[in-house]
């Protein structure tokens, strides 16, 4: 186990490179001179203040050298410095949000198990049943229909304006204050995870009325053995390893979709953080946060290669 766990973090390498130039070319390549956006615009800048900034920052050197000086302090563990935040650094200002979008993230996460596992596992178990077979399909309709953040203005207007029992914006740490903390999480958490539901849904329905097909279930149950014993241990246990493949890909969209939901219901998150660099052109600050979300997405890849051991002995990881 720890040989595969080592060969898998040394695998990431080559994608965390790979990726590194990928974002790096995007973001340089928008058209626009973030130097504009740094001097006053009373008087208006002339020409020379401009180039004075755009060297002061190094926006004037070949692209590829302004990649490897960002890579070389990046290997550092130097992200670099926020030009639209000049009291923090990248590594404050990714440090003191990531925690916010770790809440947003588990949240969604919690909501589309909580919304798919008894969904699939009874329309798995009853593919001919009404669930299965009227409202999946609307159920699976509506939830890839709607976007997160028209969800999200949805959610704000039923239970913020109408209701009047869930604040329209901002956030609280669980440490902080938990009940207000999970008053703050509980719609965005619906706008993220619905449509994750919706996937995981499908997807444990499919895989559970195939395993419950197979010889060694009908065998456990011609034994004798309780139905829901054969449902939880030997049914729901094989069904989940496709669905925990999908999972780990779903997180990247669950991560990514942070970005939305955090600048609808006002979090300040790594997503909130992301429009507001993007829009102000803070290349460093666009560059560390897409950087994080990279790993995010590689870390979930790696924990599922490593449930699948758990789930299923026969996978061998070494």
């Amino acid at each position: 186990m720890r040989s595969y766990v080592i060969r898998r973090l040394l695998g990431v390498i080559p994608a965390l490179f790979i990726g590194s130039i990928l974002i790096f070319l995007i973001i340089h390549l928008i058209p626009g001179d973030p130097a504009v956006l740094l001097v006053p615009m009373s008087p208006p800048p002339t020409q020379e203040l401009i180039a004075e900034v755009r060297a002061a920052y190094g926006f004037d050197k070949p692209l590829h050298e302004q990649y490897l000086i960002w890579l070389g302090k990046l290997l550092r563990g130097d992200l670099g410095d926020s030009i639209s935040k000049p009291a923090w650094s990248v590594a404050e200002l990714i440090t003191r949000k990531i925690g916010v979008t770790l809440h947003v993230t588990a949240g969604a996460f919690l909501v589309s198990v909580l919304i798919a596992l008894p969904l699939g596992i009874r329309m798995g178990l009853h593919p001919d049943g009404f669930l299965a077979r009227r409202v999946l399909p609307v159920y699976t309709g509506i939830g890839f229909a709607i976007p997160p953040f028209w969800l999200g203005i949805l959610l704000i207007l039923f239970f913020s304006v109408f209701l009047g029992i869930l604040p329209t914006s901002g956030f609280r740490t669980i440490t902080e204050d938990p009940i207000q903390s999970i008053r703050f999480l509980i719609m965005p958490s619906l706008a993220g995870g619905i449509s994750g539901a919706v996937v995981y849904t499908n997807f444990i329905s499919a895989s559970i009325g195939e395993i419950a097909k197979k010889e060694f279930i009908l065998a456990a149950i011609a034994k004798g053995l309780p139905r829901r014993r054969v449902v939880y241990r030997h049914v729901l246990k094989n069904a989940l390893i496709p669905v925990v493949t999908v999972a780990a890909l779903q997180l990247g969209t669950t991560v990514g979709g942070a970005v939305v939901t955090e600048s609808v219901f006002g979090i300040p998150g790594i997503g909130r953080l992301l429009v507001d660099a993007i829009t102000a052109r803070d290349y460093a600050v666009v560059q560390a946060d897409f950087m994080v979300l990279i790993c995010a997405v590689m870390l979930a890849n790696l924990l599922a290669d490593l449930l699948y051991g758990w789930l299923d002995p026969r996978i061998r990881l070494d």
